[in-house]
């Protein structure tokens, strides 16, 4: 009796097991592993901000930038773009030069005339209507108007970073996630970021000299890789799963540090100039 007692207390054992672990490989776990998959394919937002160390504003604009990115983590990439007369070197402490030929175009065109505002993927542009720049105020509400669209492409990039050169040779493979209609072109941008420098700014108990010596400038545009416009990606009509291949190359200035350096590369519509799809690499 007690043999057969023991045999049958281990027989129940063994089909509790057995059964808790078919439960273990049943749905929903291939369910689950299949929403992981689904909720890589987002829109990422690309927030281009307006700036210049001469402009005693620009730090709170900096900090709704941050809030922002802390909020939407990887989905929401940041780029600071210093153009214009705030932004031009000046003398002493003001003498560093945080602008290129792409900001200023970027600032000339889209018609900045205020600082810190921005655009959120470039979205509200029109020939006839420039909704796109926009006070700081109102980026996150940009964001939530655009955060549920399916995202229509996807954009990859691999960089290799030579040392003796300082070129950075960036690889960019964008994949239709849906049936594209139209021109589309592709952008490339270098930023470099946390630079120290002096910012104006007002009303900072910190700073009763509205000067901050030791600035961090976070996400600073450079350059552009090929051009500030870019080149066709695809045009007329393209399936979905539609690959595209894109290479291209860049010689970092010597000041610049490789290690803070990014590629920023985006995928936008040439009708209106809406950014559909952006993603950033570290260069090394």
């Amino acid at each position: 009796m007690k043999r057969s007692s023991v045999f049958l207390a281990i027989l129940s054992l063994a089909i509790v097991i057995f059964f808790s672990a078919c439960d273990k490989v049943k749905p929903p776990f291939k369910e689950s592993e299949t929403d992981n998959n689904d909720t890589t394919a987002t829109r990422n937002f690309l927030l281009e901000e307006f700036t210049g160390h001469e402009c005693p504003n620009c730090p709170q604009g900096a900090i709704v930038a941050q809030q922002l990115k802390a909020l939407y983590g990887n989905r929401l990439i940041l780029l600071s773009i210093h153009a214009g007369e705030l932004a031009d070197p000046g003398t002493g402490q003001f003498a560093l030069n945080l602008e290129c030929p792409t900001g200023n175009e970027l600032f000339t065109f889209f018609q900045v005339s205020a600082y810190p505002t921005g655009m959120v993927s470039r979205s509200g542009w029109s020939s006839t209507q420039n909704l796109a720049v926009l006070d700081k105020d109102s980026w996150g509400a940009r964001i939530e108007s655009l955060k549920n669209l399916t995202p229509l492409i996807s954009v990859e990039i691999s960089n290799a970073y030579d040392t003796t050169t300082r070129t950075v040779n960036s690889t960019i493979e964008c994949d239709a996630l849906q049936a594209m209609s139209g021109t589309y072109k592709i952008a490339a941008y270098l930023s470099e970021d946390s630079i120290v420098t002096a910012q104006l700014t007002e009303n900072d108990p910190n700073y009763p000299s509205n000067i901050i010596p030791d600035y961090v400038d976070r996400h600073v545009l450079r350059g552009a890789l090929n051009s500030t416009w870019g080149d066709t990606l695809a045009t007329g009509n393209n399936p979905k799963n539609t690959q595209f291949l894109k290479n291209y190359s860049m010689v970092l200035n010597s000041a610049w540090n490789a290690k803070h350096c990014y590629v920023i590369a985006f995928v936008y519509d040439a009708s209106n100039y809406e950014i559909v799809q952006v993603e950033e690499k570290k260069v090394r």
